[in-house]
Parts: C-alpha cells; sequence; structure tokens
C-alpha cells in the first residue's frame, strides 16, 4: 500500500512511521541515527550497510538481514547490518 511518503524527509518521515505504528524501519541511509533524536521513536531502525543497494543484490543478502535481526537483542532500538564482505 502506498502511504505517499515519497516527499517526506528526515523528522517528518520518522514521525509518520511512529504515528503509523510500525515496527521498524530499514535504510541504506546510514546518517540517519547521527542526523535525528532516534530515542524519541518507538520503532527499530536497521541499517543496510552496503555498496550497492539496488535489489538484486539486497535480495540475495535476505537471509543474512532476517539472521541479524532475529539475533539482535530486543533492546537494541538501532540494528546496524554489515553487507559489505562477501
Amino acid at each position: 500500500m502506498d502511504k505517499g511518503w515519497q516527499s517526506k524527509e528526515g523528522h517528518e518521515l520518522l514521525e509518520a512511521i511512529a504515528d503509523d505504528d510500525i515496527d521498524a524501519l530499514m535504510t541504506a541511509d546510514r546518517n540517519l541515527e547521527f542526523q535525528q533524536n532516534m530515542e524519541k521513536y518507538n520503532f527499530k531502525l536497521i541499517v543496510l550497510m552496503t555498496r550497492d543497494n539496488r535489489y538484486k543484490m539486497l535480495k540475495a543478502k535476505v537471509p543474512q538481514i532476517e539472521k541479524t535481526i532475529l539475533e539482535a537483542n530486543e533492546s537494541e532500538q538501532i540494528i546496524p547490518i554489515d553487507l559489505t564482505s562477501k
């Protein structure tokens, strides 16, 4: 379902996610956690550290992404996932 959030950036996007009771945001934006005060939000930020965020590459990494999320400590709000190693 299209939420119409394409034009939202930074805190506007985070506020919309929080207001919609979404559990997590997955992003390749490594700076988001430093640009925004994540402590005021009640959802997880999953940060994909990757050189290539195209669908084909990310699709191959889904098992690694899923495993890292499932193994993360429940109290972790920010979950970095390093996809740069081969």
